[in-house]
């Protein structure tokens, strides 16, 4: 399950063998900062970048509403490739975002 967090900051990631739970600790997949997203198709005013929208160079780009993609997954089961859409609320557009997951402690 991937979703939006202000604390974390970013697109978060939780996973559970059944919808129930018991779900994992959440995991930062995507930062705004960390992830080059801020400057480069989210607005920052404060980077000077010309990606806002008309009329809302001051309001920042936000990432929110990630839907995964299940279908452009590859991988195993110690390492997958998951793909998932993602809104970005200044310039209001959405993404296609790639995220590769390892599993800690499992052979490569």
């Amino acid at each position: 399950m991937l979703y939006n967090s202000t604390r974390p900051r970013g697109i978060v990631m939780r996973s559970a063998a059944r919808p129930w739970g018991p779900w994992s600790e959440a995991t930062v997949v995507f930062d705004p900062w960390r992830g080059r997203g801020y400057g480069h198709f989210l607005h920052a005013p404060a980077a000077g970048d010309a990606l806002s929208d008309p009329g809302r160079e001051q309001e920042w780009g936000g990432e929110y509403g990630p839907y995964l993609m299940p279908r452009y997954f590859t991988g195993g089961p110690a390492k997958t490739t998951v793909f998932y859409t993602m809104s970005t609320w200044n310039p209001y557009q959405v993404v296609v975002m790639r995220t590769d997951l390892r599993l800690t402690g499992a052979d490569q």
